[in-house]
């Protein structure tokens, strides 16, 4: 017979992992803008080229890296 032994009880806990995360931009039509991310929100980069409005709501998804992102977005001239 084989026996097992559970181990000692123990406060119940949750984890949560996140992949994805989605950036919702609400934007004028017909201006231009950029999307920027940060690690530090000192420091920014393009996340693409910038673009024209041609939607007043613009979602884009991204995967989620090792470190906490923040995104902005700016109007460009």
């Amino acid at each position: 017979p084989t026996i097992e032994i559970a181990s000692p009880p123990v406060v119940p806990t949750v984890s949560i992992n996140v992949s994805k995360v989605k950036v919702t931009q609400n934007v004028v039509l017909g201006r231009n803008y950029v999307l920027e991310s940060s690690t530090d929100l000192t420091n920014w980069t393009a996340v693409g080229p910038s673009f024209t409005a041609t939607s007043e709501s613009i979602t884009n998804e991204f995967n989620v890296g090792p470190t906490a992102r923040f995104f902005r977005i700016r109007e460009v001239l």
